[in-house]
């Protein structure tokens, strides 16, 4: 005979609730914690030359572009000579100088003594040329006018700035950054029509006459 008699319920274990985890509150990044962390990583928080300090220092030629010493930086370099070294880049050379382990460009010395005041903007070089410090080859543009007018970068292969080679398509392309925005001018069979269609655009959107010299 079957047993009736209902059967107990066996015990139901509730699992307990995970601890609640506390919110870290995130600290305000405050300027002098930013001041501590560059001079922990070994940053040269050292001031700028100053306009004064640096018509005190120089002299300037606009007719030949020459930046001279006035007084002498150090025992070697006697007044009257000229002073930089120069400074190579990927698109261009310039002339650096070096005043109390601080540096300087002689183009931003140029527009000082000639203005009496640092550029509002970047002193382009009209001509290309970042060692051409001559007034006439000088002018204050703005960031974007500056890179309107570069020279051609030296690990260019086409010979033309914003033209390559697609290898996967095998045909040449031509672009132009603008405001840093990139804009697709198209892919051609010719390396001629890539070049006539990046010119195009050139002239569009303002670019310098000299922009792209090599």
């Amino acid at each position: 005979m079957e047993n009736t008699q209902p059967k107990e319920p066996s015990e139901i274990v509730v699992p307990e609730a995970p601890p609640k985890r506390r919110r870290s509150r995130a600290l305000a990044v405050t300027p002098a914690m930013m001041l501590q962390t560059a001079v922990e990583q070994g940053a040269d928080l050292a001031p700028a030359i100053t306009p004064m300090q640096m018509l005190n220092w120089f002299s300037y030629d606009p007719d030949t572009g020459v930046i001279s010493w006035k007084k002498k930086p150090n025992r070697n370099i006697p007044v009257g000579r000229a002073a930089g070294f120069e400074f190579v880049t990927d698109y261009t050379t310039y002339i650096r100088i070096m005043l109390n382990g601080r540096a300087v460009f002689a183009h931003v010395v140029a527009f000082v003594c000639m203005t009496g005041r640092r550029p509002v903007g970047e002193v382009d070089h009209v001509s290309g040329d970042g060692t051409d410090n001559r007034w006439s080859n000088l002018r204050d543009v703005t960031h974007a006018e500056n890179l309107r007018n570069q020279r051609l970068n030296a690990r260019n292969k086409s010979g033309v700035m914003g033209v390559d080679f697609h290898c996967a398509a095998r045909k040449w392309r031509a672009r132009i950054i603008v405001d840093k925005h990139e804009h697709h001018l198209g892919t051609f069979a010719s390396r001629g029509e890539a070049i006539a269609a990046r010119k195009i655009a050139e002239v569009r959107f303002g670019f310098h006459e000299n922009h792209g010299r090599s």
